[in-house]
């Protein structure tokens, strides 16, 4: 079983990854290629879509159980499907992890404007309703 998942959007906070599977684990940082993460539409959180030439920063959780893996299904709700990707760690090595991408039927829904964790943390975060 695969076990580990790359995180673009909200769940790069260990804070709240705690909050949805119960524990904490060390993120690591890791790039996502070929995908660009855009912010959706009147939300504070963004979709990933494949894109050629575009880039998505964000990190890398290993030691998923299935059930955590279930309550992260659950999180990120209808519009996002689990897919494999290949993301570049920090040393270069690239390895294969889960993500979230916006299933097809909602990516009308992406604004088109990059999404940025460090823009959510200074001014959304607080009152994220994700977080403990």
């Amino acid at each position: 079983m695969l076990d580990k998942i790359f995180c673009y959007g909200t769940l790069q906070s260990p804070e709240i990854l705690r909050a949805v599977i119960g524990r904490e684990i060390t993120p690591h940082k890791a790039l996502l290629e070929e995908y660009a993460s855009f912010r959706i539409v009147g939300e504070n959180y963004p979709g990933l879509v494949p894109a050629p030439g575009h880039k998505t920063d964000g990190v890398v959780y290993q030691g998923l159980t299935r059930r955590e893996m279930m309550l992260l299904d659950r999180y990120e709700g209808l519009f996002y499907k689990r897919e494999i990707v290949e993301v570049m760690n920090n040393d270069g090595a690239v390895s294969r992890a889960w993500s979230y991408v916006l299933k097809t039927a909602y990516r009308h829904c992406v604004t088109g404007e990059s999404w940025s964790f460090d823009e959510f943390e200074s001014e959304n975060f607080s009152s994220y309703p994700g977080k403990i």
